[in-house]
């Protein structure tokens, strides 16, 4: 079984990096033996890369229902992604009631379900060929910008920063844009913090019955969302809903938390902003620095790439 595991822990996707499962796993170990006990070693081998791909970090969302795979970023829609899932799956009012805050629920009781496992357990038993595949991106340097804010207002990223930069971070105190992306160049991006992890997943390589891309800045994601419905034939009704007020009120959340200074400086990217800064956000200055958006472009090259690739094989919401 060691053999086995340690097997199927390791391996390379193109580019990406190689993953490693280097900490016990009993999901893994568990969900491997049932299969193996159920369908047999031959059955699992056919998809193989499949199984091991759906424990990468950030775990997909798994509709097993309406046999569809969505692959989400922090920092790109997210949460909005994440309570379409819970109303697909009827599961809204559970999730919110365990927390206001939907990652607690997809964190500490949504991964451990018999409902997930099953449903990863009929993947891999089907096939991706029987199944679709929702792929939710967000442009690279609009996601940076929002991930430096975010570390600058929760201070999520201090203590490796401190570590990667050889001096001490603290967001109460500030730190630039250019201190951040120094940061970024210091780690491997396909391995770390959700916040500013590659968008790219394993499973992007993977053929889908059907795939659908969702640009967050191209396209209106409530809008794509709705038509994915459509195409699948779910009917859902978020007329006061109780996603529908979560929803609303995150948009104010969100709108409140995105204030945009007025003022463009082309050098704001090198001076140094404080948590308390990010109530006004001089969002395009940040965006728009020439130098600034040269390193996100090497930096999240993989995810340009993957984003023009995926264009590629997308449907465009046709209705079975």
């Amino acid at each position: 079984m060691a053999v086995v595991r340690r097997w199927l822990a390791t391996f390379t996707i193109g580019n990406m990096a190689t993953v490693t499962y280097s900490q016990p796993n009993l999901g893994f170990n568990r969900t491997l033996l049932h299969l193996i006990a159920e369908d047999g070693m031959k059955a699992l081998l056919k998809n193989i890369l499949l199984f091991s791909r759906l424990y990468r970090s950030p775990r997909p969302l798994i509709d097993d229902h309406h046999r569809t795979v969505i692959s989400w970023s922090a920092k790109a829609a997210c949460t909005r992604v994440l309570i379409w899932h819970y109303e697909r799956l009827g599961l809204i009012d559970e999730a919110l009631q365990y927390h206001h805050w939907p990652h607690k629920y997809r964190m500490n009781v949504l991964y451990k379900s018999r409902r997930y496992v099953e449903g990863r357990k009929k993947l891999i038993r089907e096939g991706p060929p029987l199944w679709d595949y929702v792929k939710v991106v967000r442009d690279p340097v609009k996601r940076c910008v929002s991930s430096y804010r975010h570390a600058l207002a929760h201070g999520y990223a201090d203590k490796n920063m401190s570590a990667v930069l050889g001096k001490k971070i603290d967001h109460k105190y500030g730190f630039s844009y250019a201190t951040f992306l120094e940061y970024l160049k210091g780690i491997n991006i396909s391995r770390c913090d959700v916040h500013h992890q590659l968008q790219a997943h394993p499973l992007d390589k993977i053929k889908f019955g059907r795939t659908w891309l969702v640009h967050i800045d191209e396209y209106d994601l409530d809008t794509e969302l709705a038509s994915i419905d459509s195409a699948q034939g779910v009917m859902l009704n978020r007329k006061d809903s109780v996603a529908g007020d979560f929803v609303r009120k995150d948009a104010h959340r969100y709108a409140i938390g995105k204030r945009k200074s007025d003022s463009f400086d082309v050098d704001q990217w090198l001076r140094p902003l404080r948590k308390s800064d990010t109530a006004s956000w001089p969002k395009q200055a940040l965006e728009k620095a020439p130098e600034a958006r040269e390193i996100v472009g090497k930096l999240y090259g993989h995810d340009y790439r993957t984003i023009s690739e995926l264009k590629n094989r997308s449907e465009r919401f046709e209705a079975d």
